[in-house]
């Protein structure tokens, strides 16, 4: 509240009441403390710091639950790592991985993957478009027919990953566990359907437990464990 001076507005409190606002807007200060005036900067350093997973050897990279929050997130150049996104998403991009073994939970929007080779993919998604793969698996739950496209040797199955909580992240992203279209592969490169460059693997797939109880204290404060 705006004090009175003599029965006067005070002037002075007006005028730090504006200095603040106006920092507040011009300013912006990251979730690690540093600070900015551009607000394109602020956003795109945001997203590399909390939201990119890049150029990693070597590595197990994790977000946890409530760590990504429906936000979009990129993975690129990564080699030999593991990488579990534990938590709702938007659009997933994924770029130039080697040797990775990756869990994408639930996105509410497409996930994309190229140029990606010998990799080991477990994706809950609305949409899943692949390019310019190799030699990749993919347990997959997709809302809609996943599409490739100048794609080899990709090998597809059900969705195995279980863990906590995971159904009410399906519920986040909008997605119906029961309705997967993992079987109906759309190849941009094949007119005729012969299906040379991709396949279908309907043996009964190991389930993925993804190791919460090493990511989070209480993993059963999240829900059962289970694959909805």
């Amino acid at each position: 509240m705006i004090g009175r001076v003599g029965g006067d507005v005070d002037f002075v409190a007006v005028i730090t009441i504006l200095v603040a606002a106006t920092a507040a807007v011009l300013g912006r200060e990251s979730s690690d403390g540093t600070e900015f005036e551009d607000r394109d900067e602020y956003r795109k350093y945001e997203f590399e710091t909390n939201y990119t997973f890049k150029n990693k050897k070597d590595e197990t990279l994790i977000k946890a639950p409530g760590q990504i929050q429906g936000q979009p997130f990129d993975l690129a150049d990564l080699e030999n790592c593991q990488v579990f996104l534990v938590d709702h998403s938007d659009q997933v991009q994924i770029d130039n991985l080697v040797n990775c073994r990756v869990y994408i939970g639930p996105s509410s929007e497409s996930v994309f993957v190229r140029n990606c080779t010998n990799c080991f993919f477990t994706i809950a998604c609305k949409q899943l478009r692949t390019r310019d793969c190799s030699q990749i698996q993919v347990s997959l739950y997709t809302l809609t027919d996943p599409i490739i496209e100048t794609s080899t040797n990709v090998v597809f199955s059900t969705f195995n990953a279980a863990h906590h909580g995971l159904r009410q992240q399906f519920e986040a992203a909008h997605l119906e566990p029961e309705n997967n279209h993992w079987t109906q592969v759309y190849d941009f490169n094949d007119p005729n359907k012969t299906g040379e460059n991709w396949k279908l693997s309907h043996d009964a797939v190991e389930p993925w437990i993804i190791p919460l109880d090493q990511i989070v204290p209480s993993p059963d404060s999240l829900g059962p464990l289970e694959n909805p």
